[in-house]
């Protein structure tokens, strides 16, 4: 399921913007399908931009997340395009709009 608006303003309205963002974080891994990217995206577009400290908590976890993504190394462990550019969004949008710019440090964002 691709997400539309009135789903997200439903989301949005309630608590479970964070709990799909924690869920996000777990389900976070080397391989993103484009559906899941566009959830991860529309969701951080659909966080408001004051929040509390276990929200931001909550959105620095999967920052971080996205950042031990792209620190794995190895030649099992290759991200694809798409999914370097999903990892580098969450920790741009994160640092930058979220103001939590310690996390760009030793990025390529930086």
């Amino acid at each position: 399921t691709r997400p539309d608006d009135e789903l997200l303003y439903r989301v949005e309205s309630g608590r479970q913007l964070m709990t799909l963002l924690v869920y996000f974080a777990k389900w976070l891994n080397k391989s993103v399908a484009p559906c899941f990217a566009e959830w991860i995206t529309a969701a951080l577009i659909a966080t408001p931009e004051v929040l509390t400290g276990g929200e931001v908590s909550v959105l620095r976890g999967l920052a971080k997340k996205a950042a031990k993504q792209l620190a794995l190394g190895g030649p099992e462990f290759q991200l694809d395009g798409a999914s370097k550019l999903v990892m580098h969004q969450i920790i741009f949008v994160v640092g930058i709009f979220f103001g939590q710019r310690d996390l760009l440090e030793g990025t390529e964002l930086e």
